[in-house]
């Protein structure tokens, strides 16, 4: 089965900065209350939304945002991201 993970980093007051996405294929599939682990955070995070398509055969696992203070953080933050196996909306599948 399919897991995509989406998270959004937002420029605090302001606006999303940039959509990142994780598509992982596994046996294993999200539960509510799971704590997910990937290397691009220090401590494991739980999901705030779980929505499944059976027709399609995904999980879409939604997480907090990332609230930063300024472009340059959110930039750097997304580098982190990238270099960790996420993608901006320009580079995911169709």
């Amino acid at each position: 089965m399919k897991v995509i993970l989406d998270i959004a980093i937002v420029l605090k007051g302001k606006h999303v900065y940039k959509m990142l996405r994780k598509v992982i294929l596994t046996d294993l599939f999200p539960i509510p209350g799971i704590r997910i682990e990937d290397p691009a955070w220090k401590d494991s995070k739980i999901p705030t939304s779980i929505v499944c398509n059976f027709t399609e055969k995904y999980y879409l696992v939604n997480f907090e945002n990332v609230k930063l203070d300024s472009e340059q953080y959110c930039d750097q933050e997304v580098e982190m991201y990238k270099h960790h196996g996420w993608k901006p909306p320009n580079e995911w599948p169709r």
